[in-house]
């Protein structure tokens, strides 16, 4: 053909799909001495030229040559299945036109229109099963005979069996990439057809990628992320990727998504990941990498503000810098995940280089300038805290964690302000309450300067002071935080200059009661002032808790009247989070007129002034 986009193209296609497909052999014969070889041959390789231009997708489309070409492509994989000897007259191999004619889909699916059609002709089920037969094929001994042993010699020879299954895996990623067609993967058994690929061609980079990447694109979508995690090997292959590919960052960084992503939710994935010393091998990977982004972290810092010198070989080393930096981020969420299990989470806490790292980065770079990667460093350390002293490491730094959760308690990242609340909120369930540990031991101590830390950053005060903030999901946190930090007397004893019920009574006047969303920070509030009023009445005022009365009260019969409304029937809304709310706003509330009847009393002009929610 000639220049691209010319009329001789649209005639090369033309003739392409008007001649008759060649017929093919029996499948119990060869390809040797039959007459259709060579045009075998020779139609694929002129199908897979044109397709090479990206201009040239459309006129596919248009001349409606993709279903015509994914059934030819079905019929002569099957062939090659089955075919007792893959060499033809004149070198003619048909393993070579399987990876012409799979090359030919692999790019025209790369157009979105194109994925479009495909999926319209049902073309997924027809390369879930050339998937399969590439595989199968590439499992068997080819008595190639002489001329593969020669092509050998001369470092000539290709392995065309393992190229058809780059090529087969290539089109299923550009399938993978086409919403509709994502559902289907599971009807047709795609994860079935690409799980013993990933596990007997794991060495292969090419392969392994595009498998991963359809994995990637797969695992998000309705119920594929269980679907991937049933079948046999893959979360464990996918987890030794990050050992065997540790210098493919794109592999590393999709492996270490899909990971993420499952074990998110399933403790079994978690397990499958993480046994058999999965997680200490990650965790080793996990500490070279991290040396890597210290290095570029400490060159970054050091640069000079004026890059124009540097400015042609920067533009590379960024895109490496950036690399390692996304290596890290997926790999410390794959680790925050894997951590919400006790025993995974506690090994992870325990290792001092782990905690090292991610405390020193924290502490050395600014949140502005790495958010997502912060903001995942903060993820494993919050969820890691939740184990308190069993996680040795971080327990033997806490003084540093108190400080990291003050400061980050401070940005203007609400994710990440959660993220620190998250961390107050654990620290302060590990501190002791009184008459545990031995007076004056090691223990204790170590307790009281973890308490001390939490002070003297602004932990606890950053906690009362967020309860004003505008987003519910911060306050919520917040409450949090604070429940837990009121019930350790290393603590509660730090709130005292606060105006802790004002703030509270506060709070719950600017809760909408007409909207439900708003219940779970309500309930919160409700808990914290019940545990006050249990343990901690020091920390109000009678002036403050007269106010609360009556605002209590309406919190009740708020509660009262959503319980038999048509959203508590329709179960939009959380009835036994009502009943719970309802019931300890009544005992709040006794236990307010109680605190009362032994505070100064108020004058009646006082009860007239109060502002109602």
């Amino acid at each position: 053909t000639s220049g691209e986009g010319s009329g001789d193209e649209t005639d090369a296609i033309s003739s392409a799909m008007a001649a008759p497909v060649p017929s093919l052999p029996p499948t119990d014969d060869t390809l040797s001495g039959h007459p259709t070889a060579q045009a075998l041959a020779s139609t694929f390789k002129l199908v897979y030229r044109l397709s090479k231009r990206q201009e040239n997708d459309s006129l596919f489309r248009r001349q409606k040559f993709i279903e015509t070409l994914c059934l030819t492509s079905l019929a002569l994989v099957r062939q090659y299945r089955v075919a007792a000897n893959l060499e033809g007259p004149g070198g003619v191999n048909l393993a070579e036109i399987v990876v012409h004619a799979l090359g030919a889909l692999k790019n025209i699916s790369q157009d979105e229109g194109n994925q479009k059609m495909l999926t319209s002709v049902g073309a997924l089920a027809a390369v879930i099963e050339m998937t399969e037969a590439v595989y199968d094929r590439s499992r068997k001994e080819d008595p190639a005979g002489v001329s593969t042993a020669r092509a050998k010699q001369q470092g000539s020879y290709i392995d065309w069996r393992v190229q058809a299954i780059v090529q087969v895996t290539i089109v299923l990623r550009n399938l993978a990439a086409h919403g509709p067609t994502r559902e289907q993967f599971a009807i047709f058994g795609g994860i079935e057809a690409i799980g013993p690929i990933l596990r007997d061609y794991l060495y292969n980079q090419e392969i392994t990628l595009n498998i991963v990447r359809v994995l990637a694109q797969l695992c998000t979508y309705k119920d594929l992320a269980s679907e991937i995690e049933k079948e046999e090997g893959v979360l464990a292959r996918l987890r030794d990727c990050i050992d065997l590919h540790e210098n493919v960052a794109p592999l590393l960084v999709r492996a270490g998504y899909v990971l993420a992503y499952i074990c998110s939710t399933s403790d079994d994935a978690r397990d499958a990941t993480a046994k058999d010393g999965g997680l200490e091998r990650v965790l080793q990977k996990y500490n070279s990498f991290f040396e890597v982004m210290k290095r570029r972290w400490k060159r970054e810092k050091e640069a000079s503000a004026d890059e124009k010198s540097s400015s042609e070989g920067g533009a590379k080393a960024g895109a490496k810098s950036n690399d390692v930096y996304e290596v890290i981020m997926r790999v410390t969420r794959l680790l925050a995940n894997i951590a919400m299990k006790e025993e995974w989470g506690v090994k992870v806490g325990s290792d001092d280089f782990v905690v090292e790292d991610v405390l020193a980065f924290l502490e050395d770079a600014p949140f502005e300038k790495r958010e997502e990667l912060m903001l995942n460093l903060l993820g494993l350390l919050s969820n890691i805290s939740y184990y308190g002293k069993s996680a040795t490491a971080l327990w033997r730094r806490c003084d540093r964690l108190c400080a990291i959760a003050s400061a980050y308690s401070c940005v203007r990242n609400d994710e990440a302000v959660v993220e620190a609340l998250r961390l107050i909120s654990n620290i302060a369930i590990t501190l002791k309450g009184e008459g545990e540990g031995e007076e004056g031991g090691e223990d204790e101590e170590e307790q009281k300067a973890a308490a001390k830390a939490l002070i003297d950053e602004g932990g606890l005060e950053a906690v009362f002071l967020l309860l004003d903030h505008n987003n519910m999901t911060v306050v919520y946190h917040a409450l949090g935080a604070l429940i837990n930090a009121v019930a350790s007397p290393l603590l509660s004893p730090a709130f005292v200059e606060f105006e802790m019920g004002a703030r509270l009574g506060e709070l719950l006047e600017r809760l909408d009661m007409a909207d439900a969303k708003q219940l779970p920070v309500m309930k919160l509030t409700i808990q914290c002032l019940s545990n006050v009023l249990a343990s901690s009445k020091n920390l109000l005022k009678a002036e403050h808790v007269r106010e609360m009365v009556p605002i209590c009260k309406d919190v009740k019969k708020y509660a009262e009247t959503l319980m038999t409304s048509e959203a508590a029937e329709s179960e939009e809304i959380d009835t036994e989070m009502l009943h719970w709310t309802e019931e300890s706003a009544a005992l709040v509330v006794a236990a307010m007129e109680a605190f009362l009847e032994n505070a100064p009393p108020a004058p009646d002009s006082e009860w007239e002034e109060l502002p109602m929610p």
